[in-house]
């Protein structure tokens, strides 16, 4: 199970040490900092994500409304990718999302170059909050919406 530092950040237990947390002595000792066996995962940096989607995907609907559930949906997919590929730093997660979201150019289905299920409609196209489910996350990545070959 994962825990969130006091700062916020998600520390992962048998990683190696990189951040001091407080540890209270129950003798009645005052709380001191010890440098912990965890490692400490880099916070979501929300706004360069958005930014970074804004870059890479400009043609792509752009979120407007960055609302409570669609941020714990970004911080929930970065905290996993971070754990399961050791980030360092903020850095490595945004090179990530960047590759990811350069994979996603590459399907005609999930940049709206397909034709629309029903006669008519529109053509599916990708959004940010829609990437960031946990399904849609991982029927990406497995190459769902690429075409073989």
């Amino acid at each position: 199970s994962f825990n969130t530092s006091r700062a916020g950040a998600l520390v992962v237990p048998g990683m190696p040490a990189t951040a001091a947390e407080p540890e209270l002595d129950l003798d009645g000792e005052q709380p001191r900092l010890k440098l912990v066996a965890r490692s400490v995962v880099p916070s979501c940096p929300h706004q360069a994500v958005l930014a970074l989607w804004a870059e890479l995907m400009p043609e792509l609907q752009q979120t407007v409304k960055w609302t409570d559930a669609r941020a714990t949906l970004l911080r929930t997919r970065w905290r996993e990718e971070a754990v399961e590929h050791q980030w360092t730093c903020e850095d490595d997660g945004l090179r990530f999302f960047a590759r990811l979201f350069r994979w996603c150019r590459k399907s005609p289905f999930l940049m709206g170059k397909t034709n629309p299920r029903t006669p008519g409609g529109t053509p599916f196209s990708l959004t940010l909050p829609w990437l960031t489910k946990a399904e849609n996350w991982a029927k990406v990545q497995e190459g769902n919406f690429h075409p073989e070959g």
